[in-house]
This record gives structure tokens, C-alpha cells and sequence, in this order.
């Protein structure tokens, strides 16, 4: 769960901290250039932090973050929910329907063999 909840990727050496400093201007160089490196190689990254630049108040910033882990650990839990749905989730129609025409074929199998 907390996999969704972690966009950043393992393996970079950039975190939540180091993009408020990067935000707010007090990243070292080193921080910087990894940001800024991620940012040309890809676009999502790019728009990501254009996006947070955005935000001129640290508590709307830290408001919409909160939000946005509530609302993907929601449909997260609401995709876990579907997926142990029965195997058999079908309509009763259905089922009465395919058992009348198993019923049909039986009874014709019957009929044909004893002529």
C-alpha cells in the first residue's frame, strides 16, 4: 500500500524533503542537479514540479498532498475490494437460463437414444 503512496522511485536519491527545499530554493547543488536530471528525463517529473511550484502556500501544499494519499489509498482499497469478487458473479438470469437449456439438451439426448 504504501508503494502507491511513494511516487518517487527507489532508486533515486530524491525524496519529499529534498523537493521542498528544491521548492522553496534551499536545495544544495548536488540536490539540485538530481532534480533537475530527472526533470529532463522525463516529462511527468517536469510537469510534477511545475505543478507543486505552483502552490505559493506551504499549508495548501501540504493540505492537497494529504488529500491526494487519502484518495489513492481509497481507490486502492476500493480495487482490492473488486478484485476478490466471487468467481461466480452472474446474473440469476443467467444461471436459470443456461440451467433450462442444459435441462433442454438432456432431455433431447434422452429422447434420441431411446428411438
Amino acid at each position: 500500500m504504501n508503494d502507491l503512496l511513494d511516487i518517487l522511485e527507489k532508486d533515486v536519491s530524491v525524496n519529499e524533503q529534498v523537493l521542498e527545499k528544491y521548492l522553496s530554493g534551499t536545495a544544495t547543488p548536488d540536490e539540485q542537479h538530481e532534480i533537475e536530471k530527472m526533470m529532463l528525463q522525463s516529462a511527468d517529473v517536469e510537469a510534477a514540479i511545475e505543478g507543486l511550484t505552483a502552490f505559493k502556500n506551504k499549508a495548501q501544499l501540504a493540505a492537497y498532498n494529504q488529500a491526494l494519499k487519502k484518495t489513492v489509498r481509497t481507490l486502492a482499497q476500493k480495487n482490492n475490494k473488486k478484485k476478490k469478487r466471487k468467481l461466480l458473479d452472474t446474473d440469476p438470469w443467467t444461471i436459470a437460463a443456461v440451467t433450462i437449456i442444459l435441462m433442454i439438451c438432456i432431455v433431447c439426448y434422452l429422447f434420441m437414444t431411446i428411438l
